[in-house]
């Protein structure tokens, strides 16, 4: 489907398609095999132009922005359009849905109820969108950014493909889980594993459960606090309580419990060895988000130190916000568009990074 929301303006035009690569089959990296890769893809801007690929979070989808009057919103809508960040005058932005997902691409979803889906890792899912940019004509690419699940694609594709990517922008990401976060995760596949193994119902159920405990990382203590405290609806029950509740729900209704299990198994298992972007050309560029319990910004930072001392050409900043982690989806939380606004600039050639930004600096 094409056309559209920004179809008048200076040729720029939207696109929601799906996209089958790998048609011989799909070798996983943990053993497992695919006929194929069918991927929801979607685009804005007019080919040609510099390209951006757009990567979502955890439960995120293809869909970051509108493509028409009457479309849904997307989740980085106040950062797409003419004179925002992400400009499709400027760039040609592609965003897909990633392997695994639950959002028209292959996963679970998608897979016959007798077949169970395979593992799968990060690095699969850059393979899979390097196929997509190959099916698009897209041989390189200005920028990569992403966030959380996103930005661990981001780093990937410096250390997988780092001639065919200028700038990755990793948001609210460091080079691996820690200790906590593992622990965090485990917790949440337990509940998913436990669910799968007792019919449709129990997955549901461990789904929302998962999302719950989710969520907890997600938003800051302070955020919490401050918006609930031990304030109690009508039926007594903690407004904490019913908030974490209506987001399982939310999820459950649109999310396949068996691509849950398996995007955060493959969160979990990936850690980037900085040596992998020894040589490499690609420019990397880290926010840490303060308050952030999933990826604590220290983490963010320590993993941006060390890239530097292995000769990456590396930046770090901080987004100030009281929500935590999920700032970057939230565009009150903190001033992401002007972070967003730099590093697009820099990776089109159009600012010189030294100028404003300070390594370590927060961005307020």
């Amino acid at each position: 489907m094409s056309g559209g929301f920004f179809a008048s303006a200076k040729g720029a035009v939207t696109t929601k398609t799906e996209v089958t690569v790998a048609s011989d089959g799909l070798t996983l990296e943990m053993g497992g095999w695919l006929p194929e890769a069918t991927v929801a893809v979607e685009t804005w801007g007019a080919p040609g132009r510099p390209a951006v690929l757009v990567c979502h979070a955890l439960t995120g989808d293809a869909h970051i922005a509108h493509h028409q009057p009457g479309d849904r919103p997307g989740w980085w809508e106040w950062l797409v359009g003419p004179g925002r960040p992400l400009d499709p005058n400027r760039v040609y932005i592609v965003a897909t849905n990633v392997l695994g997902g639950s959002a028209g691409t292959t996963g679970p979803a998608r897979t016959s109820p007798t077949a169970a889906f395979p593992a799968i890792t990060v690095g699969d899912m850059v393979q899979v969108e390097r196929l997509v940019l190959d099916r698009l004509g897209i041989g390189r690419l200005a920028l990569v950014i992403g966030g959380s699940l996103g930005g661990m694609r981001a780093l990937e594709w410096a250390g997988a493909f780092p001639n065919r990517v200028g700038t990755v922008a990793g948001i609210g990401v460091s080079s691996g889980l820690s200790a906590r976060a593992l622990g965090h995760n485990h917790v949440q596949l337990a509940a998913l594993e436990w669910g799968l193994a007792h019919g449709p119902e129990a997955a549901r159920a461990a789904l929302g459960w998962a999302r719950m405990t989710a969520m907890l990382t997600y938003r800051s203590a302070d955020h919490l606090e401050a918006r609930f405290g031990r304030a109690t609806g009508p039926a007594g029950d903690f407004r904490v309580a019913s908030y974490l509740e209506h987001q399982a729900e939310k999820l459950v209704d649109r999310f396949h419990p068996s691509s849950y299990h398996r995007l955060a198994e493959a969160m979990g298992r990936w850690q980037l060895d900085v040596r992998r972007l020894v040589g490499a050309t690609a420019a990397v560029r880290l926010l840490g988000l303060e308050r952030d319990g999933l990826f604590p910004p220290e983490d963010v930072h320590d993993t941006a130190r060390r890239m530097a001392a292995a000769g990456v050409d590396v930046q770090y900043q901080e987004l100030a916000n009281a929500v935590g982690h999920d700032a970057f989806l939230m565009p009150g939380a903190g001033r992401l568009d002007a972070w967003v606004a730099a590093v697009v600039d820099e990776a089109v050639g159009e600012r010189t990074p030294a100028a404003d930004a300070v390594p370590g600096a927060p961005w307020s």
